[in-house]
């Protein structure tokens, strides 16, 4: 049973105050800072000012402003009582929460340090946290007294969560934290565990968790890239409400995603989590430290890290359809990019007067900014709070005659600056505004108008009236009726034209623009001009797209219109002599086409209607075509996976010869017919697009690099197989990613990603040869599909080269014995290879270990020796009375869940030890004139003629009535077999052709059933 563990604390007076006059904050006047604190014995090491910011009339330009302060002063905001702080949030009655933070842990200008892959964990006290709270603390300054605080919710190493009023947390602190208006929920980030907590902030028990993706697999450290969260932000949306928060993803990415809360409880609403924002980093070590909503819906990022390498950007939207950034410009050092991590959107007052007690909501964004001065003056006029017009500076060169500025340690003169770097969020006290989400969809509208450029003809025209950064593409999908050709407007600058079926086209922003303008003077703006193909009524689906990362459809509209008389024909341009072969292994398709539109045609798109066929390239330049004229052949290549007997293409023409929607200039006029063209498509041979070539790279030895020329596009080639003929071994191999289970005569590779694709690839592999063959030295090579079938065997021979001395991982200083009735077999590796050792594997003939390989947790470096390893002798043939086993070395380990592989590896067949078999069990022994411990059985010939050892002799086998012995070469093929065998074999065939020099196996067996096996090496 798991027991959950509470934290009770008195929400009481936590920490003595007994003062006069209680201090409170003013909803739209007051901001709360928080800042690096230090307790110096003489300062108290102040962690959290309010700044009266609301009321800006009056307020300098080009000076430090010192707004009015809280009296009596609030005391206990302190490094003492909080420890170091980062996040800020105010309820709707005015009570303050801070949250704890490990940013500042080793200095005030250590905030990077979170954004490293393994930061240290904080420790309590001084630049760390305070131990009431602990290291993932949440404390909360009450509404009537700011001077009474309490600490909201504690923490423990392990446990807490759910249930408890406990985060678990041993020294990384808190990302941020966010209050939800009327649903009445504090959430916060634990950058421990990378989840986020629902908290109620009356009692500080936690009701909800959510982990947005896999939990996380740090343990005590902070979580990892991808799972770490800082910002948060609740917006309350037109149909629902959301939590956004950011995800550092790695040094140089972030993301925001959203969570749908429950409108009553605050709990995480299930499977909603979405993506909503991607974000480079501006700088390594920075990260998006604080996010905010207007009342409007319109959404601030702050970063962080880097001090003038950090900005504060501000989108507009609403959730899944997000506009392009608008980066703030952060004071004038650096160029604009000194965001020191908090941002808030504020209020002014209605009324000069000091006592003023309304106040027009979200007029203007403040954030925390290092550095602020004059543009090109050294002399800071503070270090704190800056304030931005909604659309930021009119003129950033002149930026301070529109910003307010607040050193947040008030008056320089008295105080001095604020130390850079160590100050955080900013939160403003919001005034009451009911949340109004503008109706983007409200602000387009599209229309045709009839055009007299032909029968059915329209200018297409769109309105745009909210903002823009906001639209990349109009979308227009006819449900019926083919869009036979499309000409872009000349007013037209902002898109490009491109086709992606016969009804439907695409107007695509160009580079350096921000997408659909807003309308001029006229109201309506027109794309271009459409003329449609095909009878009857139909109606265009006008789809107004956003930015990535969904670039997906934010609003429609639909058009309905009467339709044509004109009939589907081939209005833009007739195929002619379509046909597809194979070349070179590759299916290459070619084609002539007759102009039958009015314009001058350039370049040729092929969509392909037909499932895992492309055509590659799909867009193809062609010479000026005018009206009425046929092209010469045009030609392009088929990338196809599976079978398809035929493939079907439509094809769009435009008046340019650049990919239409990719580089300039670009098409003004297109055209596409509604009319698939298709072909058959041939057989080709796998080995006509498969070719491997060798190139030498030591003048004498074996030794070669390898390169690919594949044309083959029916399916990617995912692994090659490499396999030595006749006594054809690799000493050393290099290549891509080594497969595991390597021996000296096979290597199996597998190729980048998914597969090589259609390419050449030099030198991807290399190799050196050993062995026991004559020349010519043959490899096969295998080409192999992802699902392992072999599309290709390739030969590769090698002639008037030297096969190098085996050179790779030697066994030393082994040792066979028994332990108990265990056999074991016990060694050290002396690394001769020219790359470290992390894995080895062990080839044993005739034995069964208890493993085949070793992963190493320290590398063996070239020349050094590791070990001990033992392994134990499971099984092994009776009859055996000697094994022989040799070493595979490896560059990395193969673990595929990890992706993990070697990319070197050698072997040394020749270069293995032969030992005699030990039983470690209790037999009995039965002594009998035809047994193999009476006879000599040597374990080489040398069949040469010279009278010496030319046969294969067994002594004392004219005890036995027969011996039975069967051959097998190094592939276990039979190669000779004698079941009355009489001392005559001199290593040849069954034909008796002389065998090949190299090891062999021997099978023998004895009248009684008794069997041995052995090898035996053939030398001449």
């Amino acid at each position: 049973m798991k027991y959950k563990q509470f934290l009770f604390i008195s929400i009481l007076n936590l920490f003595s105050c007994i003062l006069s006059d209680a201090q409170v904050i003013t909803p739209g006047l007051d901001a709360v800072v928080t800042l690096y604190g230090q307790s110096d014995g003489i300062n108290p090491g102040t962690v959290a000012y309010v700044k009266s910011v609301g009321n800006q009339l009056g307020a300098p330009h080009h000076a430090n402003w010192v707004p009015p302060v809280i009296t009596p002063p609030i005391t206990n905001w302190t490094v003492d009582h909080l420890g170091q702080v980062f996040g800020i949030a105010i309820d709707d009655v005015g009570n303050v929460y801070f949250s704890t933070t490990a940013m500042y842990w080793g200095g005030s200008g250590n905030a990077q340090r979170l954004a490293t892959a393994t930061p240290s964990a904080s420790g309590a006290g001084g630049n760390g946290y305070h131990i009431s709270g602990g290291a993932a603390g949440i404390y909360k300054a009450d509404n009537t007294n700011l001077n009474t605080i309490s600490v909201l919710t504690g923490t423990v190493a392990v446990g807490g969560g759910t249930g408890t009023n406990t985060l678990p947390n041993t020294g990384f602190g808190i990302g941020n934290i966010a209050y939800a208006k009327t649903i009445d929920k504090l959430y916060a980030s634990n950058l421990e565990d990378g989840i986020i907590y629902c908290i109620d902030p009356a009692t500080g028990f936690i009701t909800d968790a959510f982990d947005p993706f896999a939990a996380d697999a740090s343990g005590a450290q902070i979580a990892d890239f991808g799972e770490r969260i800082f910002g948060l932000a609740v917006n309350k949306e037109t149909a629902e409400t959301r939590l956004y928060y950011a995800v550092l993803m790695n040094d140089h990415q972030s993301d925001i995603w959203s969570v749908q809360l429950n409108a009553t409880t605050g709990a995480f609403v299930a499977a909603t989590n979405s993506i909503e924002i991607n974000l480079p980093v501006s700088s390594p070590g920075t990260y998006i430290s604080d996010l905010a909503f207007s009342y409007r819906g319109d959404l601030l990022v702050a970063e962080k890290g880097a001090p003038h390498n950090a900005n504060v950007y501000q989108y507009f939207g609403k959730h899944n359809a997000w506009s392009l950034p608008m980066t703030l410009y952060m004071s004038a050092f650096t160029g604009g990019r000194n965001s020191a991590g908090g941002v808030d959107y504020g209020c002014s007052a209605k009324s000069p007067e000091p006592d003023n007690e309304e106040f027009f909501c979200d007029t203007l964004i403040w954030t925390q900014s290092n550095a602020i001065s004059e543009p090109n003056v050294f002399t800071w006029l503070a270090y704190g709070l800056l304030s931005h017009p909604l659309n930021d500076y009119a003129n950033p060169s002149d930026y301070l005659s529109e910003a307010y500025i607040v050193n947040l340690k008030g008056d320089v003169t008295q105080n001095g600056l604020t130390p850079k770097g160590s100050f955080g969020d900013v939160e403003c006290y919001d005034w009451t505004c009911q949340p109004f989400n503008q109706d983007v969809c409200g602000m387009v509208n599209a229309r045709l108008i009839k055009s007299d450029s032909g029968d059915c003809c329209y200018l297409l025209q769109v309105s745009n009236h909210y903002r823009a950064d906001y639209f990349s593409k109009i979308s227009i999908v006819s449900d019926q009726i083919s869009i036979g050709d499309v000409s872009k407007d000349s007013t037209n600058e902002w898109s490009n034209i491109s086709y992606q079926s016969p009804t439907q086209l695409v107007f695509a922003k160009r580079i350096f623009f921000d997408g659909l303008p807003l309308d001029g003077a006229n109201g309506f703006q027109t794309l271009g001009t459409l003329c449609f193909a095909g009878t009857g009524p139909g109606s265009l689906m006008i789809n107004f797209i956003g930015n990535l990362p969904q670039n997906d459809t934010v609003c429609q509209k639909i058009i309905a219109f009467e339709g044509c008389s004109v009939p589907v024909d081939t209005s833009c341009v007739s195929v002619l002599d379509i046909g597809a072969e194979c070349l070179s292994g590759a299916i290459s398709m070619k084609f002539r086409i007759r102009n039958n539109a009015a314009f001058t045609m350039r370049g040729l798109t092929l969509y392909s209607q037909t499932p895992n066929v492309l055509a590659s390239p799909k867009f193809l330049p062609i010479p000026d075509l005018l009206p009425g004229e046929t092209s010469g052949y045009v030609e392009t290549t088929l990338n196809i996976t599976g079978n398809p007997s035929n493939a079907c293409f439509f094809i769009a023409a435009c008046d340019q010869n650049t990919t239409p929607g990719i580089a300039g200039p670009y098409p003004n006029w297109c055209c596409m017919d509604s009319i698939p063209y298709c072909v058959e498509i041939p057989t080709c041979n796998p080995c006509d697009a498969i070719a491997f070539t060798t190139t030498q790279n030591d003048p004498v030895k074996c030794c070669y690099n390898i390169s690919l020329e594949s044309n083959y596009g029916q399916s990617n080639l995912a692994y090659l197989e490499f396999i030595g003929v006749g006594g054809t071994q690799f000493a050393v191999f290099t290549g891509w990613s080594i497969v595991g289970g390597v021996s000296s005569s096979y290597v199996k590779i597998s190729a980048p990603g998914i597969g090589v694709s259609p390419g050449n690839y030099p030198d991807f592999a290399s190799f050196c040869l050993t062995g026991t063959s004559v020349q010519p030295y043959t490899i096969l090579v295998n080409s192999l599909d992802s699902e392992g079938n072999k599309l290709c065997t390739n030969i590769l021979q090698f002639e008037s080269c030297e096969l190098v001395s085996p050179s790779c991982a030697q066994i030393v200083g082994d040792s066979l014995y028994c332990d108990g009735e265990k056999t074991r077999y016990s060694f050290y590796v002396k690394n001769n290879a020219d790359f470290p050792i992390w894995q080895i594997d062990l080839h044993a003939a005739g034995i069964k270990l208890d493993f085949n390989h070793a992963e190493l947790s320290e590398a063996i470096l070239p020349d050094a020796t590791g070990g001990p390893f033992v392994f134990t002798v499971d099984s092994s043939d009776k009859a055996l009375d000697r094994f022989c086993l040799y070493l595979t070395a490896h560059n990395g380990i193969y673990d595929s869940i990890n992706g993990l592989a070697a990319t070197a590896c050698c072997t040394d067949s020749l270069g293995g030890v032969c030992l005699p078999m030990i039983r470690c069990e209790t037999v009995c022994d039965t002594v009998i004139c035809c047994d193999f411990s009476k006879m000599i059985i040597p374990n080489g010939i040398t069949p040469n003629a010279d009278g010496v050892n030319d046969a294969f002799v067994i002594v004392n086998a004219s005890c036995c009535a027969s011996i039975a012995m069967t051959v097998y070469n190094q592939w276990g093929n039979i190669v000779y077999q004698n079941k009355q065998y009489q001392n005559d074999w001199k290593g040849e065939n069954q034909s008796n052709t002389k065998l090949a020099q190299g090891t062999y196996f021997i099978l023998l067996e004895l009248p009684t059933g008794n069997k041995k096996a052995m090898y035996i090496d053939v030398r001449y």
